[in-house]
C-alpha cells in the first residue's frame, strides 16, 4: 500500500504542543504531563491516546465519528520505521480510543476501553500484542525521574519500531491505582525494546517506585469479515508480523504462507536469524518488603504438560539477557527457559546502602548472612513462578515408548559468579518455610553450575589467579572493556591443572589465547553487548561479593552439595531433597579459572568415595564437559547448548 494513497485532514498535535487550550484542566491530561498525587484531584475525565507518529510519507484520515477537536489524541516527536496495512488500519482507528469508565484501574482490560466501537475494513486480519501495567505508586516517591524516563523510553520504542499506541491513565483520587497500557505491532517488537537503554532505566525506577505493581498481556485480534476487534489474555504462542520479510526473502522459502497465529515457525536458519525473539517478562515479588527480581520468561510449549523450567541466573557484568538467545530453541526440547536479573540489575530491586555495607562487612557471619539473604532470594522467586505459572510437578513418564526420563519440575541452573549466588539455595535450605521445602520436594529436579566461578568453590586458588576484574593498574572502565574480552575469548585446553597452573593464561593474561577464534563480545554489536551488560551494578555491588571471605563460600559450597541434612528440631538428621542432581558444565575452551573449579568439585566429590559416613550425605554429581567451547557457548552455540540441558536436566 503505497504512503501517497493516504492523506491527513488535519495535523495531529504532538505530545509537547499539549492538550487544546479550550479544554479545563480538570478533564483532561497529557499523558506525559506529571499529574499530581492529591487524593481530592478531581477524577479525569478525558485522556487521550498517544499515537506513534507514522512512517515519514504515510498518513490517513481521521475515522469517521472521530471525537471533538478537543479530545483529539496526541502523537510523538519520533516516527516509527515502518507499518504493515493493517496496522495502519488500527492506528486510524485508535484515534478515538478512550476509557469507558473511571474504574479503568481495577475493572478488566476487556471492558475499560470502548474495544466495540473499533472499526478496520472487513477484508484484513490480523493480530496485535497488548501490554497492560497496573500499579500503586510508592507514597512519598518523586513521580519526577520516573516520567522522564518513561517518556524517554516512548520515544526510544518508536524510533525502534513497533509500537501502536501507548495510554497512561492517571492515580484514581481515592484508592492511588493506575494503570497503562500499549498496544504493539508483534510480542517480539515488545520484547525487543525491554532490553533498550531508556526502557532499562524506567525499570530500575519502577523497581523503587511502585508499592505494587502487576503485569497483563492480551491478544488484540481482528477476523477477515468483520469489521470489530476481539481482545482476550495472551495464552502463548508469539504474535508475529512477518509478511514483510518473508517477502524479501522468498527466494529462500519458495511459495510462502502467512497464517494468522503462529505458535512455531520452522523456517531456514538465515531467515530465523531476522526475527527477533518474542519473550515474555515480569517483575516477581521476593520478601514482603517490595523487593522485585526482573525475569525473562520463554514460555510453556504450546500443549505440553509435561516440559522443565530451568532458571537461568547470570554473572558478574553481563544480566540474564546474555541467555536471549537460548529461548528460540526450547520449546521443540519441551522446555521452558527463564532469564533471572539479580538484585541491582536492570528491573530489579537495587541494593539499600545498609545491603551494600553487609556485603562488604569484615566479618563473615555477616558475609554468611548476606549470602544467605540472597539465596532465599532465588529461593522465593522459584516457589513464586511455581505456583503463580501452575508449573508441571515432577513426574514418571506416562508414555511406554518413552526413554524413563522424569517430566516436569524446575532446575536452577548458575552461571559463571552466578554461582556464588545460587549455591546457598542449597546450603540454606534449612532456612526455608516447611511449605517451601515441601513445594520444592515435588518440583526442583536439579541444580546446574555452568562454567562455575572458582570464587564459589571457596579454593585459595582462587586469589592467585589472574582477572581483569582485580587489576590495580587499570581504570574501572578498562577494567570492564578488558574483563569482557578476557571471559569471552577461547583458550587452548589445559590438561592437569593442579600440577601445571604456572601454564595458565591466568599467570600469563596475554599467553593461551587461541588465535583462531574471535573473542565472543568481538562478534557482538556495540548495541547487543549494551543490552546485556550493566558497568553500574559492578560498580555498585557485584564486584564486592569477590571479597567475602573464602571460608564463607567453602562452608556454602560444603552443605550445598556434600551435607543436605539438616535437623528438624527432633535431634534426626534428615536429608533435603535427597533426590536432587547436581550438574556441573565445564567448557574446556573456557578461562582457565572456570575449568579449574569444575575439576576442585570433581575432586571433592571424589574424595569421599572412601568416606562411608560422608558418601550417603553428598548429592549425585555428575561433570558434563563440552569439547571446543567457551564460556559463552550459550550465546555462540546455543541450539547445543540447549540440546545439552534437555539431556542433562
Amino acid at each position: 500500500m503505497a504512503p501517497s494513497s493516504f492523506e491527513i485532514a488535519q495535523p495531529i498535535p504532538k505530545a509537547h504542543q499539549g492538550l487544546n487550550t479550550s479544554v479545563s484542566s480538570r478533564t483532561a491530561h497529557d499523558p506525559h504531563q506529571l499529574p499530581t498525587f492529591s487524593r481530592v484531584t478531581s477524577p479525569i475525565l478525558y485522556l487521550p491516546p498517544l499515537l506513534s507518529s507514522l512512517p515519514r510519507g504515510y498518513a490517513h484520515r481521521p475515522p469517521p465519528s472521530s471525537p471533538p477537536s478537543s479530545f483529539r489524541p496526541l502523537t510523538t516527536d519520533s516516527h516509527l520505521p515502518s507499518i504493515d496495512p493493517a496496522s495502519l488500519s488500527l492506528h486510524r482507528a485508535l484515534h478515538k480510543f478512550r476509557h469507558v469508565t473511571s474504574d479503568y484501574a481495577t475493572v478488566p482490560y476487556t471492558t475499560a476501553f470502548n474495544w466495540s466501537e473499533l472499526e478496520l475494513p472487513a477484508n484484513e486480519e490480523r493480530e496485535w500484542y497488548c501490554v497492560v501495567f497496573r500499579s500503586k505508586r510508592r507514597e512519598g516517591s518523586n513521580g519526577g525521574p520516573l516520567y522522564d524516563a518513561d517518556k524517554n523510553a516512548h520515544e526510544e520504542a518508536v524510533q525502534n519500531g513497533g509500537l501502536i499506541l501507548y495510554w497512561y491513565g492517571t492515580p484514581h483520587p481515592t484508592t492511588g491505582l493506575n494503570l497503562a497500557t500499549c498496544i504493539w505491532q508483534s510480542r517480539a517488537h515488545a520484547a525487543a525494546a525491554n532490553a533498550r537503554p531508556h526502557h532499562v532505566r524506567a525499570m530500575r525506577l519502577a523497581a523503587s517506585s511502585y508499592e505494587r505493581y502487576e503485569l497483563e498481556r492480551y491478544r488484540l485480534s481482528k477476523v477477515r469479515g468483520e469489521t470489530g476487534v476481539h481482545v482476550e489474555p495472551y495464552d502463548g504462542g508469539s504474535v508475529f508480523v512477518i509478511h514483510a520479510i518473508l517477502i524479501k526473502h522468498a527466494s529462500w522459502l519458495g511459495k510462502a504462507c502467512f497464517p494468522n497465529k503462529i505458535d512455531r515457525l520452522i523456517v531456514n536458519r538465515p531467515i530465523m536469524d531476522l526475527f527477533i525473539l518474542a519473550i515474555m517478562s515480569g517483575f516477581a515479588p521476593v520478601d514482603d518488603k517490595g523487593t522485585v527480581l526482573f525475569y525473562e520468561d520463554s514460555g510453556a510449549p504450546a500443549g505440553s504438560t509435561t516440559y522443565t523450567t530451568i532458571v537461568f541466573v547470570h554473572g558478574n557484568l553481563f544480566h540474564g539477557a546474555v541467555f536471549r538467545r537460548l529461548a528460540q530453541y526450547a520449546a521443540s526440547h519441551n522446555l521452558r527457559l527463564v532469564f533471572l536479573n539479580l538484585r541491582d540489575f536492570p528491573g530489579s530491586t537495587p541494593y539499600t546502602p545498609a545491603e551494600v555495607e553487609a556485603i562488604r562487612s569484615p566479618s563473615r557471619k555477616t558475609q554468611d548472612d548476606t549470602l544467605r539473604a540472597c539465596g532465599l532470594e532465588i529461593a522465593a522467586f522459584m516457589s513464586w513462578f511455581i505456583e503463580t505459572e501452575n508449573l508441571p510437578p515432577i513426574a514418571e513418564p506416562s508414555d511406554a515408548c518413552s526413554d524413563g526420563a522424569l517430566t516436569g519440575g524446575i532446575a536452577l541452573l548458575g552461571w559463571s559468579s552466578g554461582t556464588c549466588i545460587t549455591m546457598p539455595v542449597l546450603a540454606h535450605a534449612d532456612k526455608m518455610s516447611d511449605d517451601m521445602r515441601k513445594l520444592f520436594d515435588a518440583h526442583f529436579r536439579s541444580f546446574i553450575l555452568y562454567d562455575p566461578s572458582i570464587i564459589s568453590t571457596g579454593s585459595t586458588l582462587s586469589g592467585k589467579l589472574y582477572t581483569p576484574l582485580e587489576d590495580e593498574s587499570l581504570t574501572f572502565q578498562e577494567r570492564m572493556d578488558k574483563f569482557s574480552v578476557y571471559v569471552s575469548s577461547y583458550y587452548h585446553p589445559l590438561r592437569d591443572l593442579f600440577n601445571n597452573l604456572s601454564q595458565s593464561p591466568s599467570f600469563h593474561p596475554d599467553l593461551n589465547v587461541d588465535p583462531n577464534y574471535i573473542p565472543t563480545v568481538g562478534r557482538m554489536s556495540p548495541e547487543d553487548l549494551r543490552s546485556m551488560t550493566d558497568r553500574d551494578a559492578v560498580a555498585r555491588s557485584q564486584s564486592l561479593f569477590r571479597y567475602i571471605d573464602a571460608q564463607v563460600y567453602e562452608e556454602n559450597m560444603r552443605r550445598a552439595l556434600f551435607d543436605c541434612h539438616f535437623d528438624d528440631g527432633s535431634g534426626i538428621s534428615k536429608a533435603i531433597w535427597p533426590a536432587l542432581q547436581v550438574r556441573v558444565v565445564s567448557c574446556d575452551m573456557s578461562t582457565p579459572s572456570c575449568v579449574l573449579a569444575a575439576s576442585i568439585l570433581e575432586k571433592e566429590y571424589r574424595a569421599l568415595d572412601d568416606s562411608p559416613d560422608k558418601l550417603t550425605r553428598r548429592r549425585p554429581l555428575h561433570v558434563h564437559r563440552l569439547e571446543g567451547a567457551n564460556h559463552f557457548v550459550h550465546w555462540d552455540e546455543p541450539e547445543r547448548f540447549v540440546k545439552l540441558l534437555a539431556g542433562i536436566v
